[in-house]
């Protein structure tokens, strides 16, 4: 997995979420899995460019001089300077890292840019075990400002059913906790859920018809499930997460969000 910050820009921290994901998974498909996580640090004059190993993580420190005109200019053109950035960083390491190649690097960024950065990416599969041409698919749809999530249901070559089932905030972080795991029931139902998630999808391929059912005891609430959502409201939906929380916890978390205030 790949991360893109910058203690000089605050909307390379904020707005790039969707590219790292987008260039982890393309970089992953070439074959290049020698580092669990790169972290990727835009920096300013007063700091070193540097390369640093900490186990399988990678921490590089990059300086990439943005351009005069770049608060005024289109999200997609202020995402393919990040995407300079990142190829920038990225490339000063397979320098040193010879299982990465600028010409994956490079075949990566040529297929980002000429999707323009619109990718619709399998993040689990599922296979009917009774019809082994019977699939389910999670879909993921990383946008600078909100991932959208689908469930794809394939008989052979037809797609049977594509259903919108959750818009979330422009990070990776909760998915597998909301879209962990799938499984099907005989031919004709699709279960989906995660690994902390209030809510299950069932999906029926016969109708095309995706049901939410909240399988906690307080039927009203799912507070995970809300808080990820990307038009959220904030404030309510973290304290009514927080009281869904072991007290204990909760104290903590509150204590903790107390000081930062």
């Amino acid at each position: 997995m790949i991360r893109l910050g910058s203690v000089v820009e605050r909307e390379i921290s904020a707005n790039t979420e969707a590219l790292t994901f987008i260039y982890s998974h393309l970089l992953k498909s070439t074959g290049v899995t020698s580092n669990k996580y790169i972290h990727v640090n835009h920096i300013g004059n007063d700091l070193e460019e540097a390369i640093l190993y900490y186990g399988k993580e990678v921490f590089i420190n990059i300086k990439y001089p943005l351009p005069e005109n770049f608060h005024s200019k289109s999200d997609i053109e202020k995402q393919e300077v990040f995407l300079d950035i990142l190829q920038a960083a990225l490339c000063r390491l397979a320098n040193e890292d010879k299982r990465i190649t600028t010409e994956k690097l490079e075949a990566v960024k040529k297929q980002i840019l000429q999707q323009q950065f619109a990718f619709e990416i399998v993040h689990r599969t599922y296979v009917n075990k009774k019809r082994q041409d019977l699939v389910a698919k999670v879909i993921v749809v990383p946008q600078p400002y909100n991932f959208d999530f689908y469930i794809l249901i394939e008989d052979g070559d037809v797609q049977k059913c594509k259903l919108a089932i959750y818009r979330g905030k422009p990070t990776d972080y909760y998915i597998d906790d909301l879209f962990s795991t799938g499984k099907w029931k005989g031919e004709d139902e699709f279960i989906l859920k995660g690994k902390k998630s209030e809510i299950e999808f069932h999906l029926q391929l016969s109708t095309c018809n995706l049901k939410f059912v909240n399988v906690t005891d307080n039927k009203d609430k799912a507070p995970l499930f809300e808080l990820m959502k990307s038009s959220a409201d904030k404030n309510k939906t973290l304290k009514d997460y927080i009281e869904s929380l072991n007290p204990a916890i909760a104290a903590m978390l509150t204590n903790t969000l107390n000081k930062w205030q």
